[in-house]
């Protein structure tokens, strides 16, 4: 009886402890939420393959271009950080094309302000 009744303790103890370190983890979760939230877009670098889908060398080979995409934390599983708003940016670049070099005007997009939204409706 005596052994039972130890084993039963242990095993609500173990039980306790997990609850306590989940519940640890959720707040730290959170806290990183609170701590990045979604609003401000991020620059990233993208590479002119990227943004053209055309295998030319260009020059220079990438850019610097401000997105939502891991911008920031929204507090919802369900929800993700993405653009509020997007405005066209152009860039003049030097694509080597055999041997052909030229200057091109290209386009691209930059998210000027972040928001959280459904996941399901993200916008590409």
């Amino acid at each position: 009886m005596k052994s039972t009744l130890v084993m039963f303790f242990f095993a609500a103890a173990s039980m306790a402890v997990a609850g306590v370190i989940n519940h640890v983890i959720d707040a730290i979760s959170l806290n990183y939420a609170e701590t990045f939230p979604c609003g401000k877009p991020q620059p990233q670098v993208y590479t002119l393959r990227e943004i053209t889908g055309e295998e030319f060398t260009y020059d220079p080979p990438s850019v610097v271009l401000h997105r939502c995409d891991r911008a920031g934390c929204c507090l919802n599983d369900h929800e993700s950080c993405q653009p509020d708003d997007i405005e066209d940016v152009y860039f003049l670049i030097n694509v080597v094309d055999l041997d052909n070099i030229g200057t091109r005007r290209v386009k691209a997009s930059n998210h000027t302000k972040c928001a959280c939204y459904d996941t399901k409706s993200a916008i590409k």
